[in-house]
């Protein structure tokens, strides 16, 4: 049986679409994100501009930048805030963490809630101490997979565990099933990022998995 030998010319295609895709992708579409971006949110910002001037003005608090537009749905729970802040800058409200910057343009920035879904940070069950890995699941819900018989207890605040403590959530429910070695915490978020207007933002970078 005669045995098969890779092709150099294939080997050399493959490795050419390989880093075109890269460049692709660093070139092409992270840019395009930060245009469109630019365009949106000097546009939102526009219209923000006309409806207070309309409506007579509205006194911003001191240190906070407005939340401009927000998208929340069982894929995503993203929201645009009026000004430029570095990726992976922590967004909050108050003393408790609300969000990631994940896109910077010029005049606004792209912000994912640490409750949408897929998003994952670490933090500790503050009463007890135990790290917790926890996963947004939407609906300003995050939920953790902990050993059964680890400390953990409805009205538990969880915090976050990188630098400045910051609150993450509070634990509202444990679903413990007999044949699981693992029980589910289910952590709420004290904020509604749903009718949220105004956050802070902190230039502190979030180490995210």
């Amino acid at each position: 049986m005669k045995r098969r030998s890779v092709s150099v010319r294939i080997i050399i295609i493959a490795v050419i679409l390989f880093f075109s895709t890269i460049a692709l992708f660093t070139k092409i579409l992270v840019p395009a994100q930060r245009i469109v971006l630019d365009g949106l949110g000097g546009l939102l910002l526009g219209v923000r501009s006309f409806s207070d001037a309309v409506s007579g003005g509205v006194t911003i608090p001191e240190g906070v930048v407005r939340i401009i537009a927000r998208r929340a749905d069982e894929f995503q729970n993203t929201f645009i805030i009026s000004a430029s802040v570095a990726e992976g800058a922590k967004v909050v409200s108050g003393d408790t963490l609300v969000g990631v910057v994940v896109a910077r343009g010029s005049m606004a920035s792209k912000v994912e809630a640490i409750t949408a879904p897929g998003f994952i940070l670490h933090g500790t069950i503050q009463r007890s101490g135990v790290p917790a890995e926890l996963h947004g699941k939407g609906a300003l819900l995050l939920e953790a997979r902990l050993p059964r018989g680890t400390d953990v207890q409805k009205g538990d605040a969880i915090v976050e565990d990188q630098g400045t403590p910051l609150g993450i959530g509070v634990v509202v429910d444990i679903i413990d099933s007999p044949s699981d070695p693992f029980v589910t915490v289910i952590v709420q978020s004290p904020v509604n990022i749903y009718t949220l207007s105004y956050v802070e933002t902190q230039e502190e970078i979030v180490n995210l998995l």
